[in-house]
C-alpha cells in the first residue's frame, strides 16, 4: 500500500514483524523519555516484549525512501480496555510510533488510513485504541483524524483516554 503525507514523499506501507518494528518504536520511546515525556519505557518495547504483549498482533510498517518512519501494531481483541466488545467489530490499534525527525509529515495520519484500511478488509466496524489521559497534543493526533472520546480507565500507575473511530463502508 501506498500512501502521500506531503507533497512530493510517497509512504510505502507493508505487513511487518516485531523485529522491523521495534527499532522504531524504541527510537520513538527514546525521544520522548529525553524531553521528560516517557510514554513506553525501553523494556517494554523489545520485539521480544511486544511478541508477548500482543502474540497475535499485525504488525504495519511504513517506509519512506527505505527507511522505517511510521508503524503499529492492530490486534483483533483488546479485554483489558474493552471488555464488552463484540468479536470481530473493530481492531486495536497499539504502538502509532513516528520516527523522531519525520513527526509533522502525516506520517501519523496515514497510518491511521492504512488500520483504518485493514478494519474495512476484515469488515470490521471500528478502530479503537486507547492512549494517555494527560497527553493533549497526543489526544489531538486521533481527535484531528477523526476519532471520538468515548470513556477513561486507570490502574494504578497509569489514566488512560479511550477512542473509537467508525469505519464507513
Amino acid at each position: 500500500m501506498t500512501s502521500q503525507p506531503d507533497q512530493g514523499t510517497t509512504l510505502h506501507i507493508r505487513p511487518a514483524t516485531f523485529n522491523d518494528a521495534a527499532p522504531l518504536i524504541q527510537t520513538a520511546a527514546h525521544a520522548l523519555s529525553v524531553r521528560g515525556e516517557t510514554l513506553w519505557h525501553p523494556e517494554e518495547v523489545t520485539a521480544d516484549a511486544l511478541t508477548r504483549q500482543y502474540p497475535a498482533g499485525h504488525v504495519l510498517l511504513g517506509e519512506l525512501e527505505g527507511v522505517p518512519a511510521v508503524t503499529c501494531i492492530l490486534i483483533d481483541h483488546d479485554p483489558y480496555f474493552w471488555p464488552a466488545a463484540v468479536p470481530g467489530e473493530a481492531l486495536y490499534l497499539h504502538k502509532l510510533a513516528v520516527l523522531p525527525g519525520m513527526q509533522g509529515r502525516g506520517l501519523a495520519h496515514a497510518m491511521l488510513k492504512a488500520a483504518v484500511q485493514e478494519v474495512r478488509a476484515r469488515r470490521g466496524h471500528f478502530l479503537r485504541l486507547d492512549t494517555a489521559y494527560l497527553r493533549p497534543r497526543l489526544r489531538a493526533v486521533y481527535e484531528q483524524f477523526g476519532f471520538e472520546y468515548v470513556g477513561e480507565k486507570q490502574n494504578e500507575r497509569h489514566h488512560f483516554a479511550l477512542y473509537e473511530y467508525a469505519v464507513k463502508d
